[in-house]
């Protein structure tokens, strides 16, 4: 008689990529994943993007060799992601401390030259948002982080304080500083371009370091993330051959220089509503309908190929973010989701998950028979 088992509270080595199976189906799980690949791909060009310009501006290259610096960047960064983790590991340990003392000195030169504090409290843009706008794409951009790329690291934790300590460094004090010197400086120099700031401080070679460790370290983990999201999507093509189709793809991608601030605005507002619904989703399928315990060895269970349901309510939480104004258009999509979710999974008692030749056992914890 067919059977599965839980064996543990927390699934530390499903990533994102797996764990929306249990939500959104076999084949369901394959749209988000390939939605959150596509968004990982957006942050890589940006980035390697960014390197390259940095090159461009500092040897006053043509644009023809811009685009060669961009490329390259594309390519060269991925190098670290098609090595493993090992590989990352080591720029990590060698570029953040060097991240945190330049951000330091970068912050405090720019108020040194810009005028001082009173310049940096008085500073106003050219174009504003509104205080709800802002908040809500940070916030959804953190979501985002926390439900997708958080998950595909934080299956090597040896123990949930572990995972929370990472998070809680990572998310809220490392993160949370970078923002802070990106506004102070930013408010010091008034203008957006990095580049142009650090080069008109004469912060050549900080520059260079700066970005280098700074963009390498995230971009290699964002292909690595890629990677393994598209390696559930085409389980018969290896994470390798789809990291180098993926470098290649974001090295065409990089000459339309996607480094420019619309860009990057337009990416994070599309991010605030688009993702914050499968993280509701997610949250409610893991916390609520199976009480934090996901079944063990997912390569030996059977999914159904697509809940339509989980589509419905991603749907219906992105249309919430567009039609309510009150409030945190995230936040409001990520309840809106999960609400409608949680509802109309336990009124129509849906079946996600086969075990064996059993009918359809989800949503309900058993022990091997």
């Amino acid at each position: 008689m067919g059977s599965y088992t839980v064996v543990r509270k927390f699934n530390w080595y499903y990533t994102f990529a797996l764990i929306c199976r249990f939500s959104f189906g076999s084949l369901g799980a394959k749209i988000p994943a390939i939605m959150y690949a596509f968004i990982q791909l957006g942050w890589y060009v940006i980035q390697a993007a960014l390197f390259g310009h940095l090159i461009a501006v500092y040897f006053e290259l043509s644009p023809f060799f811009e685009a060669l610096a961009m490329i390259g960047s594309c390519l060269f960064m991925g190098l670290f992601a098609l090595k493993g983790m090992r590989w990352m590991s080591v720029v990590g340990l060698v570029s953040i401390p060097t991240m945190i003392m330049l951000c330091l000195a970068t912050a405090m030169r720019s108020i040194q030259d810009g005028g001082g504090w009173a310049t940096v409290a008085t500073f106003s843009g050219e174009e504003t948002v509104s205080f709800m706008t802002a908040v809500g794409l940070v916030l959804g951009t953190w979501i985002f982080g926390a439900s997708t790329t958080v998950a595909d690291f934080n299956r090597f934790a040896r123990s949930t304080k572990h995972v929370i300590a990472g998070c809680a460094t990572g998310l809220l004090i490392v993160n949370s500083f970078i923002i802070g010197v990106g506004a102070i400086v930013g408010a010091a120099s008034q203008q957006w371009d990095l580049v142009e700031i650090l080069f008109g401080l004469g912060l050549v070679v900080p520059a260079f370091v700066l970005l280098t460790t700074n963009l390498w370290t995230t971009n290699s983990a964002n292909l690595y993330s890629v990677g393994l999201t598209l390696s559930s999507v085409f389980p018969k093509v290896s994470r390798q051959t789809i990291m180098l189709g993926i470098m290649i793809l974001a090295s065409v991608l990089s000459l339309f220089k996607p480094y420019e601030i619309g860009a990057v605005f337009g990416m994070l507002t599309g991010l605030s509503i688009i993702v914050p619904p499968l993280t509701g989703i997610v949250l409610v399928d893991f916390y609520y309908l199976w009480n934090k315990q996901y079944p063990d060895h997912i390569e030996n269970l059977s999914f159904k190929t697509v809940n339509p349901y989980a589509i419905l309510a991603w749907l219906t939480g992105i249309g919430v973010a567009l039609a309510i104004d009150i409030g945190f258009a995230s936040l409001n999509a990520m309840l809106g989701a999960a609400l409608l979710y949680a509802l109309i999974m336990k009124a129509s008692h849906l079946k996600m998950l086969s075990s064996g030749d059993e009918p359809l056992v989800t949503h309900q914890k058993t022990q091997e028979a």
